[in-house]
């Protein structure tokens, strides 16, 4: 209706404080329109609510800010917080200090329409996992998982992971997140192919958007899945297939 009647309105955006996982990929789903930016200028500052900056900005959103983090002592519980205490402002926090490298290169990324997030589910019918389809590739993001074994999930002690995954080229993957584990395998194997690893690079981006390459990650960093702590990292994959 404000699309019919209101042409010369550039974006249209929700507020959002359903902290249901199904409806806020819902809300983003239906405002992410190809004539409309996706942006979330109010959405609930319970910590719970930071895991969604993943599949947001897995849709290109050009914004994602919670309500009530400025310490004025307005905010608006019981749709937010009880309380700004400092998991509160972590929880936040920490997005933005793994995409405050990114500003200036994610925009470009999710021009190409190449980029997914997603965040811890609630559905006791996802199991905690949720799965990223990228084409030849599938990405299996689990929550509540040890860094070693393959235990069956069990979430963390509150809905707190997510995930953002770019493509750089082909077989080639930008990846980072928090409070997971993401294994990548093939979507459609041959018999007897395989998926290899080729690098698994942990580094960072420079003034100029050039990635620069601190330390490689292999044996048990790798073995078990990528594990995602709340250690800010960015990751930049490279992978193959054998026969």
């Amino acid at each position: 209706m404000w699309k019919a009647a209101a042409l010369h309105i550039d974006v249209l955006a929700p507020d959002i404080y359903n902290g249901n996982h199904r409806d806020y990929l819902d809300y983003l789903q239906v405002y992410d329109r190809p004539d409309n930016a996706l942006f979330v200028p109010e959405t609930g500052n319970k910590k719970e609510f930071a895991r969604f900056f993943f599949p947001a900005v897995g849709r290109g959103a050009i914004g994602f800010s919670p309500f009530g983090m400025d310490e004025t002592g307005s905010w608006n519980y019981p749709l937010g917080a009880a309380r700004l205490d400092d998991g509160t402002l972590d929880a936040f926090a920490l997005n933005y200090k793994i995409f405050g490298q990114l500003v200036h290169v994610w925009p470009t990324l999710a021009l190409t329409g190449k980029t997914w997030g997603v965040a811890e589910p609630t559905d006791p019918a996802a199991k905690h996992e949720q799965v990223i389809e990228l084409g030849k590739y599938k990405a299996t993001v689990t929550f509540g998982r040890p860094q070693f074994g393959f235990p069956e999930p069990t979430g963390n002690d509150y809905p707190a992971g997510g995930v953002a995954v770019a493509e750089l080229a082909p077989d080639q993957y930008l990846i980072t997140g928090t409070r997971a584990r993401l294994q990548i395998d093939l979507t459609h194997a041959a018999p007897g192919e395989l998926l290899q690893l080729v690098r698994v690079e942990e580094g960072h981006y420079d003034a100029d958007g050039k990635w620069v390459f601190d330390r490689m990650w292999n044996g048990d960093q790798t073995d078990y899945g990528l594990n995602l702590t709340t250690s800010p990292v960015l990751l930049r994959v490279t992978l193959a297939t054998i026969h």
